[in-house]
C-alpha cells in the first residue's frame, strides 16, 4: 500500500478547500455605499454646447452631475489571509449598497457665482431646478427624500433649468451636497452666458 497517495489526497483536499474559502465564499456584501466626490457637465436643449464663453441661446439648461461611488462596510473573509484573492478567477461580484447611503444627505443646493433674477449670488437656485429621473421631473427636496428613504444610488443625475437669467453676465452653476457626517461635497460647471 502506497502511504504516500494517502497522505497526499487528504492535503490536497484540505489545500483546495482553503482556496476555495480564501477566493470565493461568496460574493462580498457591502451593504451601503458612500458618496466621495462629483463631477458636473452641462448642455443645452437640443444637445447645444453652453460652456463655450460665448452668448447662448437655448430653452433650457441641463446640468449633468455624475457621482463617484464606493462600497462602504466591507465585510472580509475571515480565511482569506490564508490564500492570495488574485488566484479566484470565478468569483461573484460584489453586492454594493443595497441598502442605500451610509451617510444620507441633509441638503442639496444648487447655486451660481452671479446674481440670477435678483436673487443674489451663491444662494440657492433650487426653485428654478428640477430633476430628471427617466422623464418624471422632481423638485430637489422630494429627489433628496427619494434618495434617503429608497435607496437610490447615485450615478448620473440630470437637473434641468428652464427659466432664463435677467442679465448676461454669465453663470458657474454649483451643486452643493451636505451629508449627515457633516461632509460637503461640491462640483461646479464652467461658466454659462445664457439668453
Amino acid at each position: 500500500m502506497n502511504y504516500r497517495k494517502i497522505v497526499i489526497l487528504p492535503v490536497l483536499f484540505v489545500l483546495s478547500t482553503i482556496v476555495y474559502l480564501s477566493c470565493c465564499p461568496k460574493a462580498e456584501v457591502f451593504p451601503f455605499y458612500k458618496i466621495t466626490g462629483i463631477g458636473a457637465s452641462a448642455y443645452g436643449s437640443g444637445r447645444a454646447v453652453v460652456d463655450t464663453g460665448v452668448v447662448t441661446l437655448v430653452d433650457s439648461i441641463y446640468l449633468n452631475y455624475g457621482f463617484i461611488n464606493q462600497c462602504a462596510n466591507n465585510n472580509k473573509n475571515k480565511v482569506a489571509f490564508l490564500m492570495n484573492q488574485g488566484f479566484a478567477l470565478s468569483c461573484p461580484d460584489d453586492i454594493c449598497g443595497e441598502k442605500g447611503l451610509k451617510n444620507k444627505i441633509q441638503s442639496i443646493k444648487i447655486s451660481s457665482d452671479s446674481v440670477y433674477n435678483n436673487l443674489p449670488a451663491n444662494t440657492s437656485l433650487n426653485n428654478y431646478f428640477k430633476v430628471n429621473l427617466s422623464n418624471n421631473f422632481r423638485t430637489i427636496d422630494s429627489f433628496v427624500s427619494i434618495v434617503d428613504a429608497n435607496g437610490h444610488q447615485l450615478q448620473f443625475e440630470q437637473f434641468v433649468i428652464t427659466t432664463k437669467p435677467l442679465n448676461n453676465k454669465g453663470h458657474v452653476f454649483k451643486l452643493e451636497v451636505q451629508f449627515d457626517d457633516g461632509t460637503i461635497l461640491t462640483a461646479s460647471t464652467k461658466r454659462i452666458i445664457w439668453q
